[in-house]
């Protein structure tokens, strides 16, 4: 576990008693390969998954690499609803990657300006990404009910 999200979520899970919590990084499955993720996720057998994995490097990489980004985040979260889809975990929660901030936002940014403009040009593979997210999620939902 090496994000922003997963390491906050781990320093805090003392708050949640009771609360079995498994934290995973790359080195435990490559998330991309839906194969290793369905295999993990088997052997894990969690009763719900909190999805915080991306590949993430800011804006400057979004603008250096943005088809590499948008294909691994984009197979990441298809894998990670695949294998929740295919072995019936029912909750399931993606958290979509924190560079979708407006350009001209104050820095450091504060949470009520997240919303103040439209996201920087560099996040256009992380938007492409949340909004195949999003759909896949709602087809997931459907085919689940």
């Amino acid at each position: 576990m090496s994000g922003i999200l997963g390491a906050t979520l781990h320093q805090t899970r003392g708050q949640y008693p009771g609360v079995e919590w498994t934290f995973s990084s790359r080195a435990d499955c490559d998330l991309r390969d839906l194969h290793a993720c369905i295999a993990y996720v088997s052997r894990v057998r969690p009763d719900a998954i909190l999805q915080l994995a991306a590949v993430s490097g800011g804006i400057g990489l979004s603008m250096r690499q943005p088809a590499t980004m948008l294909r691994d985040n984009v197979l990441i979260n298809l894998s990670v609803l695949e294998a929740a889809r295919q072995l019936g975990i029912g909750k399931l929660v993606l958290a979509l990657s924190s560079g979708m901030y407006p350009a001209e936002a104050p820095q450091p940014i504060a949470e009520t300006s997240i919303h103040d403009g439209p996201a920087h040009d560099g996040a256009d593979p992380l938007i492409l990404d949340g909004g195949c997210g999003g759909r896949c999620v709602l087809g997931q939902r459907e085919g689940c009910a």
